[in-house]
């Protein structure tokens, strides 16, 4: 079976809350992980199509994990999926006005 591994940087503090986040993302796909020297390798096994599109939502979530954690200029950056996700039912133009 084919496989493809991906290098994501990552600092020490933030490795708990992003796997949790990177397990959610990848929920039902199979891949490892391993973290070494401030970088996480994920490799992903399955077919050429599928392996393309989880290391595409991977990449997606890492830059998403990276906008909410880390404020640029002391504001806080938050991706509509991840708005959508957690919204519960209220419309993302309320949000934004809050």
């Amino acid at each position: 079976m084919p496989k493809r591994t991906i290098v994501l940087s990552l600092k020490d503090q933030d490795i708990e809350k992003f796997l949790e986040y990177i397990t959610q993302r990848l929920r039902g796909s199979d891949y490892s992980l391993t973290y070494k020297d401030g970088r996480i390798y994920l490799t992903i096994h399955g077919r050429p199509r599928e392996i393309e599109d989880l290391i595409r939502s991977a990449r997606k979530a890492h830059g998403d994990f990276m906008k909410i954690h880390k404020p640029v200029a002391g504001v806080r950056r938050y991706p509509k999926d991840w708005l959508v996700e957690r919204s519960r039912g209220i419309s993302l133009s309320l949000l934004i006005r809050a």
